[in-house]
């Protein structure tokens, strides 16, 4: 008798730490963090930043350096200039960060051509109006007709 109850008494404590081991692990599951902790993009093009885990949560982005790099509301990361920008989301209390690296455009044999006269005609809205303005190059003059 002594033994089963023994044997009983072992039983529910080995259920116990296997029900507290299972509900810390889903605790740990689910722990709120952003998508990446560093991204890599060229000036003009564009990452999505998330936070996982985070849901019915309202998480407010904001970026430490907007010259370099822009956050919108979404967690959408535009590269602007190169450099490093930290990008932060705030939810609730607690604030989680991403290292964003933007490389700068390079240009290499970039050639303009320019015309000796360029023409530039609006529409001002009146019927048979329209303003057109030339500047020549050359010879630095502007002008302005209506015809």
């Amino acid at each position: 008798m002594k033994l089963r109850k023994r044997f009983g008494v072992v039983l529910v404590l080995a259920m116990l730490v296997s029900v507290l081991a299972m509900t810390m692990t889903a605790s740990a599951a689910k722990k709120t963090k952003i998508s990446q902790k560093t991204a890599t993009i060229a000036a003009g093009k564009s990452v999505k930043l998330s936070v996982k885990n985070a849901k019915g949560k309202k998480v407010k982005w904001s970026s430490e350096d907007e010259d370099i790099a822009k956050v919108g509301s979404n967690g959408k990361v535009t590269g602007v200039n190169g450099g490093v920008a930290t990008i932060k989301a705030k939810v609730g209390g607690k604030t989680y960060s991403c290292a964003v690296t933007v490389e700068a455009v390079q240009f290499k044999n970039l050639t303009t051509e320019l015309e000796p006269t360029v023409s530039l005609t609006a529409d001002i809205g009146a019927p048979q109006m329209t303003y057109v303005d030339e500047y020549s190059y050359i010879n630095s003059k502007v002008s302005a007709d209506a015809k």
